[in-house]
């Protein structure tokens, strides 16, 4: 079809007369020899030759394509349909520099003879910049917003097997402008455009065609729901995806031939290059503005007058000053073309960036200028894509991490001054090299291997790596690597930022060092070996073998460090965990728990056997003398050991049933070792919920008192009660001392236990005063309560209390056994008991083993018998003899002497014709309640019991 088709014939010299006026570059050539026969100044401009080297001569001669295959292609679409649109031109200077354009081409009739007329705007400064940015980032989303054509993605529906429907995608805002319709992504078409499934049946066989063949079509059609034509091309994407790229053709479809004449076809190509046209008149100062000029500023061509006031009003203010300028000063015939750029301010406020040009076409005799056309473009991308250039620059040169861009075939072609901080290397001595000139060696193949792949599956890799300085040092560094591709997915550039992080490293090293190993011996610390514990029980799971948990405490290192200081001390440890070292395998872990305690792990154990041979190898090294300072120092150690899966606990409680079986080492006299026993650990977790339940009992207030009597034989003077404590069970009911009191004696019960039962006797003592009975009360205490920090003031507190009685209406019965441990610190307290008035009785006397130093220097004042020497003694000759030498012990040491267990009258007759008249017993009265004890003394002051003694 034939678009340049006139009422009128076309003749060269006004054609020529018309390309001239234009700025755009024009060319016209002849169909039949492709020769050129016009060219405007513009297009002189653009290729770099002279009208001479032009006029008669074809572009593949002149060589204006670089792409033979694209001028191909054009000529084609050209003989289909008269006219090929705004594609993509890639052309070739005279000086061999390659340029870009936007180019339109039409057939045409001149003079009878088929011409080809084609239309050029030069966007190479615009396509430079765009290719460097897409160094940087991708450019889709800019292409395909802002591409003149509209373009949607959409996906295709079926329904029994047939395209029913299609859904929106994406559109871009070109799709919107040319079919009016808005809001459209995500939505079937049916829903935007109801009834075209049925009014445009042809569009779905041909959308479905191309999902189906993967074959691209081009067509021109007719869509009766929008009223509207379209030039249309389809191609798949992937599986029932599809794209669309139109133009709205309907204005050329309509249009008359008549219309067609050669500066409407110019018209149309202006608008193609997304130009803005202005024909200035000076003589009028009237202009002609071209639509897409009015489209530019927001205007309509109803609303303003076109003349040069309209024109500075939409300029910026700022810049208004220099385009007038510019302008003037090609007016006055200074310069070949005004060209400026500004910021236009639209109708509804925005402002959008501006490049404008225009040139004097005609001028009177005088020189004066009459008729200046010009174009403006939008400029606003270019502008945001070269702020976005330069602050890349700015981020690029000063950032201080390093950073290097590698090409597609792994050469550096850029580094900033931060990657020559850090490496050492500077620009000129890396550019062109391998990356791999900085690598140290410490990683492997795999590690490479594993990179790239993320790199190419993934577009980027961070981690972390070692590499090596210029000078050779090897260094840690954070490493982040990103890919930049080209818009069909072909690798660029690798852009690699990283920061060093040596010291980083060293730190987490230290502090590694510090959280995890002993300070003085470097052994692991606690909380290494519950990690190291961890890992080896599951080991022996997996592997179904055992391991052993060594606790070891030296014996008599606290003599160490007071005889020859902390210093010795120190090297003492050192030289006990070198030595250890020495024994234990590598597989095995030393751990220093503290102070002179050690844990060794000993991993992967075939047999106890085996660990004894260990265990022993330890005892007799650890005895070896160690010479520190020309001193010998000799010392031994104590270990317990549990073994798992034997023990089957976990970490905490392997190394507490080690800690347990050491204690047990000690005890069994030390230099030794000592397996725990997880059956006498059951004991013990049963003797601990014994004492907390008996907190609860203590708290809920389930204990009691009885009290039972000591009388004189001689008189029948009651001389006091012995407290003695029951436990009112809820369940199992009044329960004795010897169901329970074996739990609290070395427990966290025995302080407040005792300190409870001294505070419910003297209230006992205090309510029998006040009904007119003073009654001495002897409590029991325990060596534990006894040796007590607190036990002195709580003592005194308690007496306080009751200042109705005297400090001596309390005895205190202590064992006998009390203070052999420390009997320094017993006698102290005890004296100080003295000092405040309490009396003092040693209980269970010949049960222990007294000396009689021991007895002289206690300050008690009554010492009782033990009832199993007085309840056989007159069956039993050896006890008879013991209960004799006590009552003379007392008496030589001019102490009371009260006899236990007294339970029938000949104990009473025995006792007293041997010196000893003081006496309780069952046979004289059962321990009872607090409130049964006045009514038993009426009875007993009565019945006169004793007068049968």
């Amino acid at each position: 079809m034939n678009l340049l088709s006139v009422t009128q014939p076309l003749n060269l010299i006004s054609l020529k007369a018309f390309i001239d006026a234009c700025p755009v570059a024009i060319g016209v050539s002849r169909m039949s020899d492709s020769a050129y026969v016009a060219v405007n100044e513009a297009f002189l401009v653009m290729h770099g030759y002279n009208h001479e080297e032009v006029i008669g001569h074809t572009s593949e001669e002149l060589q204006l394509w670089r792409n033979r295959e694209s001028r191909s292609a054009v000529l084609t679409q050209l003989q289909r349909t008269g006219s090929a649109r705004n594609f993509f031109h890639e052309y070739r200077h005279k000086s061999g520099r390659v340029g870009q354009a936007i180019a339109s081409v039409d057939l045409f009739d001149l003079e009878g003879i088929a011409h080809l007329i084609g239309f050029l705007a030069d966007i190479s400064e615009t396509s430079q910049l765009s290719s460097t940015l897409a160094e940087t980032e991708s450019t889709y989303q800019a292409l395909f917003q802002n591409m003149l054509n509209g373009m949607a993605y959409c996906r295709m529906l079926y329904e029994d097997g047939m395209a029913s429907d299609f859904i929106y995608l994406k559109v871009n805002k070109a799709f919107e402008e040319q079919t009016g319709l808005k809001n459209v992504r995500d939505r079937k078409v049916s829903e935007v455009i109801p009834g075209i499934r049925s009014k445009d049946k042809a569009i779905f066989e041909l959308y479905e065609r191309v999902v189906k063949t993967g074959v691209a079509e081009r067509t021109e059609v007719l869509i009766s729901a929008l009223n509207q034509w379209f030039s249309i091309s389809v191609f798949k994407v992937q599986t029932d995806h599809f794209a669309v790229v139109f133009d709205v053709i309907t204005e050329r479809k309509n249009a008359q031939l008549a219309l067609a004449n050669s500066e409407y076809r110019l018209q149309r190509a202006m608008e193609a290059t997304n130009v803005g046209l202005w024909d200035w008149d000076l003589r009028s100062e009237v202009a002609y503005l071209s639509p897409k000029y009015y489209e530019l500023t927001g205007y309509g061509a109803d609303e303003v007058v076109p003349n040069l006031d309209f024109f500075k009003s939409t300029i910026h203010p700022d810049d208004l000053a220099s385009v007038m300028q510019s302008m003037s000063s090609h007016l006055r015939g200074e310069s070949e073309v005004s060209i400026f750029d500004y910021r236009l301010v639209r109708k509804d406020g925005q402002v959008c960036w501006i490049l404008g040009n225009g040139r004097v076409i005609d001028r009177s005799a005088e020189g004066k200028p009459l008729r200046m056309i010009g174009t403006i473009t939008d400029i606003s991308d270019r502008k945001i894509s070269e702020l976005a250039l330069t602050e890349a620059s700015v981020v690029f040169t000063n950032s201080f991490e390093g950073i290097m861009v590698v090409d597609s075939q792994v050469k550096v072609v850029r580094v900033n001054p931060a990657f020559t901080r850090v490496t050492g290397y500077a620009e000129e001595e890396i550019i062109g090299n391998s990356p791999k000139l900085l690598s140290s060696g410490l990683q492997g193949p795999d590690f490479y291997k594993a990179m790239w792949e993320s790199i190419h599956t993934k577009g980027n890799w961070r981690g972390e790596i070692w590499n090596r300085r210029k000078n050779g040092e090897v260094y840690a560094e954070l490493l982040a690597i990103s890919v930049v591709r080209d818009a069909l997915g072909a690798v660029q550039y690798y852009i690699g930022a990283f920061s060093d992080i040596s010291q980083i490293k060293s730190h987490e090293l230290e502090l590694d060092r510090v959280a995890h190993y002993d300070p003085l011996t470097g052994t692991p610390n606690r909380r290494l070996l519950a990690d190291r514990m961890e890992q080896a029980i599951f080991r022996v799971n997996r592997r179904q073998s055992s391991l052993a948990v060594c606790y070891m405490d030296l014996d008599g290192f606290k003599d160490i460090n007071d005889r020859f200081g902390h210093g010795v001390g120190d090297q003492v440890l050192i030289a006990v965990s070198n030595s250890l070292k020495h024994i234990l395998r590598t597989e095995d872990t030393l751990a220093r728990l503290g102070g002179d305690e050690f844990v060794m792990l000993l991993d992967d154990i075939g047999t106890p056997e085996e660990c004894v041979l260990v265990l022993n190898r330890i005892l007799n090294a650890i005895k070896t003398p160690i010479a520190i300072d020309g001193n010998d120092i000799l010392i031994s150690c104590s270990i317990g050991v549990s073994l798992y899966p034997l023990d089957h606990a976990d970490a905490d409680a392997l190394l507490r049933h080690a800690d347990q079986a050491m204690y047990q080492a000690k005890a069994a006299g030390r230099n030794c070792f000592q397996l725990f026993d997880p059956e006498s650990d059951l004991k013990a977790q049963a003797h601990q919920q014994f004492v907390e339940r008996m907190h609860c009992a203590l708290s809920a207030h389930e204990f009691c008192l009885y009290y039972q009597p000591k009388v004189d034989l001689t008189n029948g003077k009651v001389l006091g009660v012995e407290a003695l404590i029951r436990w009112d069970h809820p369940q199992e009911g009044i329960l004795p001392p010897a169901a329970f009191l074996h739990h609290v004696e070395g427990s966290t019960l025995d302080h407040p236990l005792g300190h409870w039962v001294m505070c419910s006797a003297l209230e006992q003592a205090s309510q029998w005063k006040r009904l007119g009975h003073e009654i001495q009360v002897s409590i029991n205490v325990g060596a534990q309560h006894l040796l007590h920090p607190d036990f002195l003031k709580h003592l005194r507190s308690t007496l306080d209390l009751h200042p109705e009685l005297a400090a001596d209406c309390l005895e205190l019965e202590v064992l006998e056994s009390v203070g052999i441990s420390n009997m320094d610190q017993t006698i102290e307290v005890l004296k100080q008991c003295h000092q405040i008035g309490v009396k003092l009785a040693l209980d269970d006397f010949g049960t222990g083993y007294s000396s009689l130093t021991y007895l002289r220097k206690l300050p008690v004042d009554t010492i009782k018998i033990d009832q199993s020497f007085v309840r056989d003694m007159l069956v039993d000759a050896e006890d008879f003899g013991i209960v004799e030498g006590v009552i003379s012990l007392a008496r030589a040491f001019n102490r009371k002497v009260i006899a236990e267990g007294v339970e029938t009258i000949e104990h009473g007759h025995a006792l007293t014709r041997l010196g000893c008249h003081l006496a309780q017993g069952y046979g004289i009265a059962k321990p009872m309640p607090g409130s049964q004890f006045l009514t038993w003394l009426q009875d007993w002051s009565e019945q006169r019991a004793w007068a049968e003694i």
